[in-house]
């Protein structure tokens, strides 16, 4: 995110024919090269143990609290994509050069990088619960203020705190759903969870870019954002908190 703040407008200039294009383009040769690297690079681990009963295995849709944590991982795969695909465009609408843009979008890029330590800590200090909680009304604020404020501060300050909480929300989900089953199952549940989340990514960017189209522009599009994170936070307030869950896992 830091280097496309920096790249993309550099790259649209220097292809004035190709455009937007270009971007893609490199976007489309970066990921074939990922790919490429992966192959070599990404093994799967040997099986040390093979005699685990079905028994064990966790039963996924009789895990209400693993199900929950599945739909909040949901709401924020369709919301948080949309400050990180129109608040560039929503900028250059309202006035704003896009050079100084592309540069509020690598500040946004920055705090990404900062901000998963940063929500980490926190976590280790209040509970995965209150943190996530946080971040979620962080997030929040992230999508109200440029509809309260139409100038670059306000952008600015936009980019620093959907930024910053990008990474944290993800990974503190992430943290609860690794709470709700055995440690060997872990990545089994993150897998599950992931699932939900890669249908909010399809959805989001779709249900936010007709809403721009056609119903109220950019600003119907950061509202649908903060409602979909309002959502997400009372789910949240649903889930059980660590205590409660050691306390529930003892007694079964």
């Amino acid at each position: 995110m830091f280097l496309n703040g920096i790249l993309v407008p550099s790259i649209v200039k220097q292809f004035l024919e190709l455009g937007w294009r270009a971007v893609w383009l490199l976007f489309g040769a970066v990921s074939l090269g990922v790919i490429i690297l992966a192959i070599p690079v990404l093994k799967n681990p040997n099986h040390t143990n093979k005699k685990d009963s079905s028994e064990e295995k966790p039963k996924w849709l009789h895990n209400k609290e693993l199900i929950k944590i599945a739909w909040l991982y949901f709401l924020v795969g369709v919301g948080y994509l949309i400050p990180i695909l129109y608040q560039t465009v929503y900028m250059i609408e309202l006035g704003i050069p896009d050079n100084i843009a592309g540069g509020i979008f690598a500040v946004a890029g920055v705090f990404a990088i900062a901000g998963g330590p940063v929500w980490g800590i926190i976590s280790d200090k209040i509970g995965s619960q209150r943190t996530l909680i946080t971040a979620l009304l962080w997030a929040i604020a992230g999508d109200l203020i440029p509809l309260m404020f139409h100038n670059v501060v306000s952008f600015i300050v936009s980019a620093v705190i959907w930024g910053s909480s990008i990474g944290g929300i993800l990974a503190l989900i992430q943290v609860k759903a690794s709470h709700q089953v055995p440690q060997k199952y872990i990545s089994a549940a993150i897998g599950f969870i992931s699932a939900f989340y890669a249908v909010g990514q399809m959805l989001g960017p779709g249900l936010a870019g007709w809403m721009i189209e056609y119903h109220g522009g950019f600003a119907s599009a950061y509202c649908f954002g903060a409602l979909i994170y309002f959502m997400g936070l009372l789910l949240t307030l649903s889930l059980k908190t660590e205590h409660m869950k050691v306390v529930s896992s003892k007694e079964s």
